[in-house]
């Protein structure tokens, strides 16, 4: 009767993972605290859901998650607006992986006891914001197109830039650091550049493929088999196979401006049955390691240094945020708010169960301290949203008082 308990646990998960969705779609409670909070009851705390069926099935299923996150991530990018800001995004995006790696190592080593080349491993995966939770939060917090538009981009690409820079820095601390810092260089620029290339083809000629299939069933499926497919092509050719489905995603979204040059006398669009079908696979995926993360959660790490080390990680977090925007938004008061900015999602969720497959001495403490810091990051826009409403009320009350009156005028008339 093993499967009837498979069953339940799934059910449970799925029903959990509505709840949350739910309550983020309605009241903006972010789901990864919700889900992964669900996890550790249910796991560690009342075991209702063994550990080990979770260990088995994340080896797999981790991957599985890159290629879902980066095509989405993908299918979510707009070709004139990744033309008009992608260096301004780019470069937020770079500095703040950057700038975190380097801030957050000093109290890794000094509070966790990492070593040093570890201490940079955290500051690699929480470089970056979930677009899943920083795209709907964004639209309330700013009125410039342009600053939404940067942190769309930002929080797009950082995803695909902490998934490929963390995957390169586990890679090399477990090969004992054997690989000097130029080849190990050399091995990110040849793995994004040959992802790069086989996406673009990859792209291509899927854009045609589904072309001709239009009037046929079940081509998400067929187009997500093909993912995997040259995600691990890709992988054996020592490329990036993230980087490949994300330029499947951007090509196949922007398929419209390419199809003069593809020779197509009509444009191509998406069907929105492959966006829809997308994201249901999405909603699991996510579900399910916002839970696995929870279920592993090693509780003998609770104590009041780790969790003083996480707050401080925390706030090292928000510091790398506000120089790393210091470049492209000048008012002060706008990059604070945005600075708290920082949530991180399904990208930080499956390399932090990556780690876990990796020869790396302290990669339980890694894992639960990234599974910490997404629960704290998830609640830190709270603090963008109270500065937003004091900014509101700010505004509010510098208006003159002739010009309240005469919109009170204008509002009973009317």
């Amino acid at each position: 009767m093993g499967y009837i308990s498979a069953f339940v646990d799934v059910s449970l998960i799925v029903f959990l993972g509505f709840i949350a969705s739910y309550l983020f779609e309605r009241h903006k409670v972010p789901e990864a605290v919700i889900l992964i909070i669900a996890g550790i009851l249910i796991g560690p705390v009342f075991k209702i859901i063994s550990p080990t069926t979770f260990e088995e099935l994340l080896s797999v299923l981790s991957n599985v998650a890159l290629v879902v996150v980066l095509f989405e991530a993908g299918l979510s990018l707009n070709l004139s607006e990744v033309l008009k800001n992608v260096w301004k995004a780019m470069l937020t995006s770079a500095l703040y992986l950057v700038l975190s790696s380097i801030i957050i190592s000093f109290p890794a080593r000094k509070l966790l006891g990492l070593s040093l080349i570890e201490s940079f491993l955290p500051g690699a995966i929480l470089g970056g914001a979930s677009s899943v939770v920083a795209i709907p939060l964004i639209r309330g917090l700013t009125e410039s197109d342009d600053v939404k538009a940067i942190i769309t981009l930002d929080s797009t690409f950082s995803d695909t830039l902490v998934i490929v820079v963390s995957l390169a820095l586990m890679q090399f601390i477990s090969n004992g650091n054997e690989l000097a810092f130029s080849e190990t260089l050399h091995s990110i620029v040849s793995s994004f550049s040959i992802g790069l290339v086989f996406g673009l083809f990859s792209g291509i000629i899927w854009i045609k493929v589904l072309k001709s299939l239009k009037n046929m069933k079940f081509s998400y499926m067929l187009t997500l088999a093909f993912l995997l497919l040259l995600y691990s092509l890709v992988e054996i050719m020592r490329g990036s196979g993230a980087i490949a489905c994300l330029m499947v995603g951007l090509l196949l979204s922007n398929a419209g401006a390419f199809s003069e040059f593809l020779g197509m006398e009509k444009p191509f669009r998406l069907r929105h049955i492959i966006v829809y079908f997308h994201e249901e696979i999405t909603f699991f995926i996510r579900t399910f390691f916002y839970i696995a993360l929870g279920i592993l959660f090693d509780v003998q790490y609770i104590s009041y240094s780790f969790l003083w080390s996480a707050l401080v990680i925390i706030s090292c977090m928000i510091f790398a945020r506000y120089l790393a925007l210091s470049p492209v938004i000048k008012s002060g008061a706008e990059r604070l708010k945005l600075s708290f900015m920082v949530p991180h999602g399904l990208a930080a969720a499956a390399v932090a169960s990556l780690i876990l497959q990796y020869d790396i001495i302290s990669k339980h403490l890694l894992s639960s301290l990234i599974t910490t810091e997404i629960v704290l990051s998830n609640l830190m826009p709270i603090f963008s949203t109270l500065l937003r409403r004091r900014e509101k009320r700010r505004e509010i009350t510098n208006v003159p008082m002739e010009k309240l009156v005469g919109t009170t005028k204008a509002r009973s008339s009317s």
